[in-house]
């Protein structure tokens, strides 16, 4: 048995007061959903547009989305997560199964994402000042300005070698993704997973 959304309405009854979203069952949603609260299922959640949250995201099964995943908390599933855009996340990202994203994967760099496999064009850090500074000054790359392509681009251009000693998982994972899938399209990446 499953849910179907098909409008805001439709979302209304799973809402409560505190703008949090609960499913009981999997849930098919065909419109984009925006909760200031956390989303949860007792079962899958995919949606053919964006699902974003004010809170956490969190499944019992698997989370998928046409458009981008968005949290202000963590986003978790006891199975898969996939997005057709980004994924985003201030807190951890985690899976038991696999984590796949056609776009980018931005991760809180105290929380690396963890999951059996995770595919990505590129796992890089979420904005700020702070992160520039502590990646352009690790990396030894230039972090003063520009976008997530340009920051990729850099270093591509430094050929930096993931497997280095010098480098913690963390860093490891972020470098491997962008220097072995950054580049490729149509998509069809590597896992990055250490």
């Amino acid at each position: 048995m499953s849910i179907n959304i098909k409008s805001k309405e439709d979302l209304e009854r799973y809402t409560d007061s505190g703008g949090n979203i609960h499913f009981p069952e999997d849930a098919n949603i065909e419109i984009s959903i925006y909760s200031e609260g956390d989303i949860s299922s007792e079962g899958d959640i995919s949606s053919e547009g964006d699902i974003s949250s004010g809170g956490n995201i969190y499944s019992m099964g698997s989370i998928s989305s046409e458009g981008y995943i968005s949290s202000k908390g963590h986003i978790s599933s006891k199975e898969n997560i996939h997005s057709e855009g980004n994924i985003h996340s201030e807190g951890n990202i985690s899976s038991r199964g696999d984590i796949s994203s056609k776009g980018y994967i931005y991760f809180n760099s105290i929380y690396p994402p963890t999951a059996s496999s995770i595919k990505c064009k590129a796992l890089v850090p979420l904005e700020g000042t702070g992160d520039r500074d502590y990646w352009g000054d690790r990396l030894g790359i230039d972090t003063s300005g520009g976008c997530y392509e340009r920051f990729c681009e850099n270093i591509i251009d430094k050929g930096i070698d993931y497997k280095d000693d010098k480098w913690n998982n963390l860093e490891s994972m972020m470098i491997k993704s962008i220097m072995l899938n950054y580049r490729e399209y149509p998509v069809d990446y590597e896992n990055i997973n250490l």
